[in-house]
């Protein structure tokens, strides 16, 4: 099945699945926000992609994979009372989770032994539980205020698992290409942190500084 195609069908799946996101209790939020964090990631060696071909065709086969993304790390929280107090008499409740997000993928799959279908880096959201990562395209894996309801469904389910640390992240999933559940990538990826390059002092910043220090030591040498 074309990309292309492959990618119409999910959206409609994913579209009239959707059955309900309401409240399903009146809390009274206070107050609430989003502490972001990027971190930057090189693909490491050892890192894989299997695919499956399905009933159109296509070749199976492992591969191996470079490149590097970013992801981006988003602390949600919400402060509230409870429902029936709305004066906050009996306190006030936190809610909060930690989610995260591949962005920016640069990911280049090996033509050895057949080059595969388009492969696509995940872009649903993933949930970060301590140093546990869990995530699928299922439309209600989302973050949502507190006591928010929501149902739905999707014909064929894109999923990952995986671990983060400070240094590194490694995760597993599949992604189908159809909707019978079997045709798609399987994926191995180990990525370890790439750290932010400090910017170099610009020349106008240089010549201040030299400007600077000079006018010090001019007044200095008065002084003395």
């Amino acid at each position: 099945m074309s990309k292309r195609v492959a990618r119409a069908l999910r959206n409609v799946a994913m579209a009239v699945g959707i059955f309900a996101a309401s409240t399903a209790n009146a809390v009274f939020i206070t107050d609430f926000g989003v502490d972001t964090e990027t971190r930057h990631y090189a693909i490491g060696s050892g890192s894989t992609v299997s695919y499956t071909p399905g009933f159109f065709g296509g070749t199976p086969g492992t591969y191996a994979v470079s490149g590097k993304f970013d992801a981006e790390l988003s602390h949600y929280w919400w402060k509230y009372f409870q429902d029936g107090d709305p004066t906050g008499s009996l306190g006030t409740f936190v809610s909060e989770s930690k989610w995260l997000r591949f962005i920016k993928p640069v990911v280049v799959v090996s033509s050895t032994p057949i080059p595969p279908p388009d492969f696509e880096f995940p872009t649903y959201s993933v949930e970060v539980i301590g140093d546990a990562l869990r995530g699928d395209n299922h439309p209600c894996t989302n973050p949502f205020p507190p006591d928010t309801f929501c149902s739905g469904s999707v014909l064929s389910l894109a999923s990952l698992t995986g671990r983060i640390s400070l240094g590194d992240i490694a995760v597993s999933g599949f992604q189908p290409t159809g909707f019978l559940g079997f045709e798609g990538f399987s994926y191995n990826i180990n990525a370890a942190v790439v750290p932010s390059a400090v910017p170099l002092p610009t020349t106008t910043s240089l010549l201040m500084l030299g400007v600077g220090l000079l006018g010090w030591s001019v007044r200095r040498r008065k002084a003395l």
